[in-house]
């Protein structure tokens, strides 16, 4: 059997349905999901007396368990970060003498082992263009680690880059409304490879001037944890320019460089930014989705900024060491 119920605009959405059964009616992972607006939401509950949920954690919706819903909660609340590594913190202790208690405390212990639910805007968020066609593709051992390879104390090497955004993002000083030329478009990220912190510094212009600013920021919150940076690797532009250069010399560091068209040298750097940029995007789409009179792309420096500090405040699987504490020399309570 099959519900139809038709929009405002006249669109007719079909539902299979079991009039035998009790349970509500709800689009499963083998339907189409349709994208409701608000307006269809009011609508629908008017003409049809249909009540429509937003979230798949509402307590009505029977298909995902209670294990499930807790362990979905919990990705949203950690910025879409891994289902397995938030499974994991979730059975290892700490670190700490509360030897007894795990990271996360939950309130079902099946969402520490239940399959993980599928998240729509980290579904959305992971999707990447792809080459129409791949031939000749040489496939090589991986080697682990290797371009952080003996660099075992933080401030040893730290990798940089800059990122673009198409879209212009709003100052956190500002309501919004000062010119397009004044937004942020882009920005530099500094990752240590002792200890895995990511550190990016939203920018209005990526030249010289302003990468020198964003390098002076994060040598502040170095200098705060007690660490002296010592060498940086990077692309060459525009951390090759004159003025950068001797700003590296008024500090006693060095720099090396990634070849003409090799990014892959850079490839801590690199994997950095496609970490915090995707979680960022996540938690973009998740406010569309569950809100969507407030979406509002340009508040992207904020979710970029806040994927950065989770993943800095977030235990490893292995070490259970955040990389804010091994950074700092420090434990975080």
């Amino acid at each position: 059997d099959f519900v139809e119920l038709t929009l405002k605009e006249g669109t007719t959405l079909k539902f299979p349905y079991n009039q035998s059964s009790n349970i509500p009616l709800m689009l499963t992972r083998r339907q189409l999901t349709v994208g409701l607006l608000a307006e269809d939401v009011e609508y629908l509950s008017q003409e049809h007396m249909v009540s429509i949920s937003l979230s798949v954690a509402e307590e009505v919706n029977q298909n995902i368990t209670a294990a499930q819903k807790e362990l979905l909660v919990l990705h949203w609340k950690t910025g879409h970060a891994n289902f397995k590594w938030l499974q994991a913190l979730s059975t290892r202790p700490r670190a700490d003498e509360r030897q007894d208690l795990p990271f996360f405390e939950l309130k079902n212990q099946k969402a520490s082992s239940c399959v993980a639910p599928l998240c729509v805007a980290c579904q959305i968020a992971k999707q990447g263009r792809r080459a129409m066609r791949e031939e000749g593709v040489l496939r090589f051992d991986r080697k682990e680690m290797k371009l952080k390879e003996e660099h075992l104390e933080p401030g040893q090497m730290v990798s940089i880059d800059q990122y673009v955004s198409a879209v212009p993002g709003r100052l956190p000083h500002t309501k919004g409304k000062e010119a397009k030329k004044d937004k942020y478009n882009g920005g530099t990220i500094f990752c240590d490879h002792a200890s895995r912190v990511i550190f990016p510094v939203n920018q209005v212009s990526l030249r010289s001037g302003d990468t020198i600013t964003s390098k002076r920021k994060f040598e502040a919150l170095a200098s705060s944890c007690g660490v002296k940076v010592k060498a940086y690797h990077a692309d060459n532009v525009p951390f090759d320019s004159n003025e950068f250069r001797m700003e590296l010399m008024s500090q006693g560091q060095t720099i090396t460089f990634s070849g003409v068209g090799a990014h892959h040298q850079n490839g801590v750097a690199e994997r950095a930014i496609r970490t915090v940029t995707s979680w960022a995007r996540a938690m973009l789409l998740h406010m569309i989705i569950h809100w969507p009179e407030m979406g509002n792309l340009s508040l992207w420096p904020f979710a970029l900024e806040y994927a950065a500090y989770t993943w800095n405040h977030l235990p490893g699987k292995e070490d259970l060491l955040c990389p804010m504490e091994i950074f700092s020399s420090s434990k975080v309570n």
